[in-house]
């Protein structure tokens, strides 16, 4: 989108940067308005997913869903505001297979548009470490009007400080049941965005451990290497939202399953197929 005229559009403004960025350790390393493209890092390897006890690969659609669609947001109107309807993420065979010395080293996704925007829009994203290519992801976002979006919204009441562990960043407990675990998610102005309802990347995430756990139950480990996100409706910050998932193959190659992000009124707010290989 080189040689689009800013002058028509909204300031930049990245809604997530001041409170949840910093949970997950994301930061913002450039910013090129005019080509709507965005460069950010996140630590990955020590997000764990506390059901599993293995790396939450589903926390990189939290990364996703800043940088792409920090791409489309970019590219919105002086009376628009930008909504999550889609979100995918793609990684290459043997990612997790990392080294101890790499633990600390950030994953790097830099996003780009993907033809001209309208009433919808839709950006890719690449993951690197250490300059070498380990998958991809993009984000779809739909245009609506900026009224009844609260930008000077802060998280007031919120924890401080910064959790060490993923559930914490989360704000996510567990509740034991009947051969099996549901995580319910916690009330944390942190996590909601400027809509007051949780950030999109944040119940991508929650939906993809529940699927991961719901896969690896009694079962050889299966690594999640593809999320396929729908937003459906909002996800209420509000008691009673949790994440369940159901097991739609689980193969002694392949498994899938569906996570879903399900408010307190038993309504499914977002829905996340993940597909997930042994090796």
């Amino acid at each position: 989108m080189s040689g689009v005229m800013r002058s028509s559009r909204a300031p930049l403004a990245i809604p997530t940067a001041e409170h949840l960025l910093p949970r997950f350790g994301i930061e913002i390393l450039d910013i090129d308005e005019n080509a709507a493209t965005m460069t950010m890092s996140m630590p990955l390897w020590a997000k764990r997913n506390p059901l599993t006890g293995h790396t939450a690969i589903g926390s990189l659609a939290i990364l996703v869903d800043a940088v792409s669609g920090g791409s489309n947001h970019i590219r919105r109107n002086s009376n628009e505001w930008s909504l999550s309807t889609e979100l995918t993420v793609d990684l290459l065979p043997g990612v997790l297979a990392t080294s101890a010395d790499m633990i600390d080293t950030p994953v790097i996704a830099r996003s780009w548009p993907v033809g001209p925007r309208s009433r919808m829009a839709l950006s890719a994203c690449e993951f690197t470490i250490n300059d070498e290519i380990i998958g991809s992801g993009s984000a779809r976002n739909m245009y609506t009007t900026a009224a009844t979006v609260d930008v000077d919204r802060h998280a007031e009441g919120a924890p401080a400080g910064v959790p060490r562990d993923f559930a914490g960043m989360m704000a996510i407990d567990i509740r034991e049941g009947a051969g099996s675990a549901t995580l319910l998610q916690r009330v944390d102005p942190v996590l909601n965005n400027a809509m007051g309802v949780v950030n999109g990347g944040v119940a991508a995430a929650g939906a993809e451990m529940a699927a991961s756990a719901a896969i690896n139950v009694n079962a050889d480990l299966a690594q999640t290497t593809a999320m396929r996100v729908n937003f459906l409706c909002p996800f209420r910050s509000q008691e009673g939202g949790h994440y369940r998932a159901a097991v739609v193959r689980n193969g002694r190659g392949v498994a899938v399953a569906e996570g879903s992000a399900v408010n307190g009124d038993g309504s499914v707010a977002v829905t996340a197929l993940v597909t997930a290989y042994r090796c």
